[in-house]
């Protein structure tokens, strides 16, 4: 009777025991990398057996434990890193494939715009022997730069696939261009403003200016032009005016000091030929009857034998400097011809 009673109450306990422990959940936290990674390991102990070992009269207990262990791994909020290069940027290609019919419209593009530029040019030529076309000839010279412009775009595009950033490229180029192209332009219209309020010179007046000289016909904003000494309209940009000095002869002070060289034979009596070219700078109508005209020997040159005389004036009106010195010359000449005799020791003088 009382190993009936021990039996029942160890089956009781081999009963009850597994089934709490079997209920029972063990999680052993390792490690936590982030707010957004969680590691646990989770142990489960799912059986236990136990095996009687014979004889059973000795109803000796012995318990067998099966254990089976998994991992589990939770992810929270962890976005996929790609090492690999995007969509976008395996699309992007800027070369076009290039073959002999590319080649073939580039040489055409480039032949029909140089026949077109030609064609252009031999206009413009036309165009400038006319007068009242004054404007006609800015308009063909910007139909060819944009002509060009064209050629430029569709010959890039040949080559180039993103033909939003080549329109962006050639429109800043364009700019710059145009911007270094105005600057000449930009700087005749301020000189032109500084002509209108400084008023240096007038329409009518006679001007010397970096080695031109003559009577101002036109003031326009862009350019001056003057009619020089040789019968010739010369238009002279306005932004010269800014860097350079103005002489400005009015009307009653135009008389010009003017030195002149002339050089004879080393043989010739010095006297005879001051005497000479004094003569001829006083019957100049052209001479500023107030002021003496002088003549110096100026030099010698034994190797040449040569003595050169300056002869030193006063022109009235220095528009007629190029009759003076003609007048002057025409003298000596005949003086020279008249057979005086100009070699010392032969002067009546």
């Amino acid at each position: 009777m009382k190993r009936k009673k021990i039996l029942l109450i160890w089956m009781l306990v081999s009963v009850l025991i597994p089934a709490q422990i079997n209920d029972k959940l063990v999680k052993v936290p390792l490690k936590i990398f982030s707010d957004t990674l969680y590691l646990s390991d989770t142990i489960y102990i799912t059986r236990i057996e136990t095996t009687f070992v014979s004889p059973p009269d000795s109803l000796i207990p012995v318990k067998h434990d099966t254990l089976k262990f998994y991992d589990t791994l939770y992810l929270k909020d962890l976005s996929p890193v790609e090492d690999k290069p995007t969509e976008e940027f395996k699309s992007i290609k800027f070369l076009k494939e290039i073959n002999l019919f590319t080649l073939f419209e580039i040489i055409l593009l480039l032949f029909g715009g140089t026949l077109l530029s030609k064609l252009i040019d031999k206009l413009r030529s036309f165009v400038h022997t006319r007068d009242r076309m004054r404007t006609l000839p800015i308009v063909l010279a910007g139909i060819k730069v944009f002509l060009w412009i064209v050629i430029l775009y569709i010959v890039l595009s040949l080559f180039i696939t993103r033909t939003d950033e080549l329109i962006a490229a050639l429109f800043l180029i364009g700019l710059i261009l145009l911007g270094v192209s105005a600057l000449p332009f930009m700087r005749n219209l301020v000189g032109g403003f500084y002509i209108s309020l400084s008023k240096p010179f007038e329409k009518g007046d006679y001007i010397s200016v970096n080695n031109y000289r003559g009577e101002i016909t036109e003031i326009g904003w862009r350019s001056t032009i003057i009619l020089t000494e040789e019968k010739s309209f010369v238009n002279i940009p306005n932004s010269l005016f800014l860097s350079q000095s103005i002489e400005n002869v009015n009307v009653g002070q135009k008389e010009q000091l003017v030195s002149l060289s002339f050089e004879f034979p080393i043989d010739y009596d010095d006297k005879v030929i001051i005497k000479i070219l004094r003569e001829s700078a006083i019957s100049s109508p052209y001479l500023f009857g107030k002021k003496e005209p002088s003549v110096l020997l100026d030099n010698t040159d034994y190797i040449k034998r040569i003595n050169r005389f300056k002869l030193n004036l006063y022109l009235f009106d220095s528009r007629f400097e190029s009759e003076m010195i003609h007048s002057i010359n025409q003298s000596i000449l005949a003086a020279v011809k008249s057979k005086i005799e100009l070699k010392k020791g032969k002067s009546d003088e």
